[in-house]
């Protein structure tokens, strides 16, 4: 047995080639364990970055359905038509314009538009509120005759 080990030895010891094959197979060994060790734990990767939110532009077509909803006993309808305004909390003022359609089975459609066409109706103590209501030219002008010269309310400040 001593002469088997001694034997294995000296061929190790006089033979170069086994020298590299034995360090190759060593080094080859270490890379796949290396390797499967990456493998099962996955290097750390930064997480994605959100995108920014873009800024707000007013309110939802929910909280416009919600707002005249609560306020549509105060609508005029001309031909099932009627145009909004809604108050825009991040630019102070007045500047949402929708136009309403309603059809036979009482739906109402919104529809975004960039301006009203159609005169504003001025009511008593609506300051806090955040809808303006529209009528048409004709409607406006047979309300007014209505109402005395002097008592006339002036238009409104969108």
């Amino acid at each position: 047995m001593l002469g088997f080990i001694a034997g294995g030895l000296a061929v190790y010891t006089l033979v170069p080639e086994l020298k590299g094959f034995w360090h190759k197979r060593r080094a080859q060994a270490d890379a796949a364990a290396a390797a499967a060790v990456s493998a099962e734990r996955p290097s750390p990767t930064p997480a994605p970055t959100p995108a920014p939110k873009p800024a707000p532009t007013g309110a939802t077509l929910e909280e416009v359905d919600m707002i005249f909803t609560i306020y549509r006993a105060d609508a005029v309808w001309d031909n099932d038509r009627t145009e909004i305004a809604i108050w825009n909390r991040y630019k102070e003022r007045f500047s949402d314009f929708y136009e309403l359609y309603r059809d036979g089975d009482g739906k109402i459609w919104y529809r975004p538009i960039l301006e009203l066409t159609r005169p504003v109706i001025q009511y008593e103590g609506e300051e806090g509120r955040p809808i303006r209501f529209t009528e048409s030219q004709w409607s406006r002008d047979r309300r007014m005759e209505q109402i005395p010269l002097l008592l006339r309310p002036a238009a409104p400040k969108l």
